[in-house]
């Protein structure tokens, strides 16, 4: 997650107005160490829903459009586990074996409840990405590949956030060029569609509305040191911001969105 800014709130000017009606989402706040709900098209209100301990759960999909059950890898662990989205309680599936650092998304493909995952691992020669599928009975891996074709040249590629859409298409944001990028969810390979405009960094989440269309996005942007919510048009990556993320004093961070 990202530094605290010495208690002071930076916004990053006006924002678009509410979708119409609300998008209930789920995800998990550093701030307050919760799973919490909130509505996606207007995130200024965050519900707290229940303390999760010392799990810290870096990613998160549903499967099979069971809401009441949150899949999510704990960051710290590498377990694949299931959150009761109404009490909080945890069920470990077993461990997501990962020869890097994290995990850093999670998505489901809804045709065929694959749950595609990413992480990263960091060498002299920059960060890596790597694209996986994690079986949600078991929590065993198969690694697909290495995320190529996007990145710096120096610095590697992070991908920090994941979605696949119901027709199959994936794609990601690499914190290290802070681009938007759509990934081939067979082999890893990745192209960029464009710029998000501004310094991407720390915990980053995506996800479908599999029934309204919108691709969500809760940023922390830190050119403005604020966690924010966008909707992004796959495909121009043209971005709408729809709110910042929580009230005054602070705006929380939120994963597994």
């Amino acid at each position: 997650p990202a530094p605290r800014r010495n208690g002071v709130k930076v916004t990053s000017g006006h924002f678009q107005p509410a979708l119409d009606g609300p998008i209930t989402a789920f995800a998990f706040d550093f701030d307050s160490t919760s799973l919490v709900t909130l509505d996606a098209a207007d995130p200024a209100t965050i519900q707290p829903l229940a303390n999760l301990g010392d799990l810290t759960p870096t990613a998160g999909a549903f499967v099979d459009e069971d809401f009441s059950k949150l899949y999510a890898i704990d960051f710290r662990r590498f377990h694949l586990l299931t959150i009761d989205t109404t009490t909080g309680a945890s069920t470990v599936i077993g461990t997501a074996d990962s020869p890097g650092l994290g995990w850093t998304g999670l998505s489901c493909y809804a045709s065929t409840t694959t749950l595609y995952v990413v992480t990263y691992s960091r060498s002299r020669g920059g960060f890596t990405s790597n694209l996986y599928t994690v079986d949600p009975v078991t929590a065993a891996t198969s690694r697909i590949g290495p995320i190529t074709g996007i990145g710096d040249p120096d610095s590697g590629t992070l991908v920090g956030a994941l979605a696949v859409d119901s027709s199959g298409l994936m794609y990601g944001i690499d914190l290290v060029a802070d681009d938007f990028v759509a990934i081939d969810k067979t082999t890893g390979a990745a192209q960029v569609i464009g710029s998000l405009g501004f310094d991407a960094n720390y915990a980053q989440a995506m996800a479908f509305d599999d029934y309204t269309g919108p691709l969500d996005y809760a940023a922390f942007n830190n050119s403005v040191g604020e966690a924010e919510i966008y909707t992004i048009d796959p495909a121009s990556s043209a971005l709408n911001l729809l709110s910042p993320i929580g009230a005054d004093p602070f705006n929380p961070q939120i994963d597994a969105f």
